[in-house]
């Protein structure tokens, strides 16, 4: 292995441009490929045998109405005032119209009675939902209810599974992997330099 590395890498330092072009060529017949024939990405959280996925299929056997997503549906008044019961009875209404959702739990208060809390439940799983789909079908349902003078917060598995990466780590994984593939490269063009060095008795 050893040697089959030497001489890659001596045939990499050798011709750099060659090598250059030829992996962009590589990359672009692969974006190519996957644009013609690829399709899109898709979730499956199913792990056929584990001890989660007989879970989640018993759930799904008892408890349909249970066994898909859930959201949870935070209303809030500004004024810290206690919130109109008919505005949060309308919501729920609202609420269980939208598509795939079946149970929407009664609503809890806090002990101010000026935040109340939606719990809410899918008949399918969060990875059957195309997209933004699920929560904007929620985002129109509480609409009314912001329109209201409420403040409406939206979270749970469905919005967190739509939630954009941290900014920041992204960064951090970027450079670690520019430092590795600056390791790696310097790596190759010293096994390319060692390979054509001479030494007593011959070549490495």
């Amino acid at each position: 292995m050893s040697s089959l590395l030497a001489r890659i890498g001596g045939a990499c330092a050798a011709h750099p441009r060659r090598t250059v072009i030829g992996w962009l060529a590589i990359l672009a017949l692969a974006l190519g490929l996957s644009t013609m024939f690829g399709g899109s990405p898709h979730d499956d959280y199913r792990i056929p045998g584990s001890p989660s996925q007989a879970g989640a299929d018993l759930l799904a056997e008892r408890f349909p109405d249970r066994a898909g997503a859930d959201a949870r549906v935070v209303v809030h008044d500004r004024s810290d005032r206690p919130i109109d019961e008919a505005a949060l009875a309308a919501l729920r209404s609202r609420l269980a119209t939208v598509p795939h959702l079946s149970v929407v739990s009664p609503a809890r208060l806090s002990p101010e009675d000026d935040t109340a809390l939606i719990d809410v439940n899918y008949d399918v799983p969060v990875t059957e939902l195309n997209g933004s789909e699920g929560v904007d079908a929620l985002r129109a349902a509480t609409i009314p209810t912001e329109r209201a003078g409420l403040q409406v917060e939206l979270g749970g598995q469905l919005p967190e599974n739509l939630s954009a990466p941290n900014g920041t780590a992204e960064l951090v994984g970027v450079l670690a992997a520019l430092v590795i593939l600056l390791l790696a490269f310097g790596s190759v063009v010293e096994i390319g330099r060692e390979w054509g060095r001479p030494i007593a008795g011959g070549r490495v």
